[in-house]
């Protein structure tokens, strides 16, 4: 998933703030952990906070125009650009929602009942061939 961002501040200074393509919605769904973030190269290093589905916040400082950050844990993660000294710009939101346990357990036992059939035909296409 690819957010770019690009605005300016009414007292001449950039203001970082993310858009989705066109359609500029400000929530994001992914399900794989994952969220690349971009934004219009601006001068020196812009500030990213990371605020955390538990509340907890992390802000790094970033050089260049664009990040991508993985590991995401499931939930709701906002986030905001500044520049450094600068106001925080509208909030991203990115939920993050993994597939669900039944599922994967569903998933796996089909991929392994595929397998057993392959190896079975194997088998017993290998004894008809010596047999016959």
């Amino acid at each position: 998933m690819v957010f770019n961002a690009l605005a300016v501040d009414a007292r001449g200074g950039e203001v970082v703030d993310f858009i989705q393509g066109e359609s500029g919605s400000r929530k994001q769904d992914t399900s794989d952990g994952v969220v690349d973030l971009q934004w219009s190269k601006s001068e020196g290093k812009v500030e990213l906070r990371h605020v955390r589905p538990g509340g907890t916040e992390a802000i790094r400082k970033i050089e260049g125009g664009r990040t991508v950050l993985s590991g995401l844990e499931e939930g709701n993660h906002q986030f905001f650009l500044r520049q450094p000294g600068g106001e925080w710009g509208r909030p991203l939101v990115v939920e993050n929602r993994y597939m669900e346990r039944d599922e994967v357990v569903f998933l796996l036992v089909i991929g392994g009942l595929i397998v057993l059939a392959v190896v079975v035909a194997v088998i017993l296409g290998s004894l008809r061939k010596e047999g016959g």
